[in-house]
């Protein structure tokens, strides 16, 4: 995908005209992921864990020089090759899913969001760690 920057040509006699100048440019995006349990409060940490039937949600939000629309594919178990949900053609720079992601008995799992806009790509991923309540301290 191109940059483009609207310029000003001035033309003999003061006419002026404008012309589009494109440009490739390397675009970078970020991205970072978000977990709570359901009904708790968003935090950014490499790590969540909670007590046995635990409810995730999720919340991704972008940055970088990217531009378009975004693609979020969110993962509850990231060795899955098919993603929980898609949303394609989002022009939102966070996307959240509440209680996306259900754990029913104790498990480790890693949760992932790959983030595509333009011609860039970024992923972030966070541990969910479900054990009973009693191993909980």
């Amino acid at each position: 995908v191109d940059n483009q920057d609207l310029i000003n040509i001035g033309l003999n006699g003061g006419d002026t005209t404008h012309a589009w100048f494109y440009y490739n440019t390397p675009q970078s995006l970020t991205v970072d992921l978000s977990v709570k349990k359901s009904g708790s409060a968003f935090y950014q940490g490499s790590t969540l864990i909670g007590a046995v039937p635990l409810s995730v949600d999720l919340s991704a939000t972008v940055g970088g020089s990217a531009f378009g629309p975004i693609t979020y594919k969110f993962y509850c178990d990231d060795t899955s090759a098919t993603p929980s949900t898609t949303d394609t053609n989002i022009n939102l720079t966070t996307k959240e899913h509440l209680g996306l992601c259900s754990y029913p008995s104790p498990t480790r799992k890693t949760v992932k969001v790959i983030a595509t806009r333009g011609n860039a790509t970024a992923s972030d991923t966070v541990l969910i760690l479900a054990a009973n309540a009693c191993a909980i301290r």
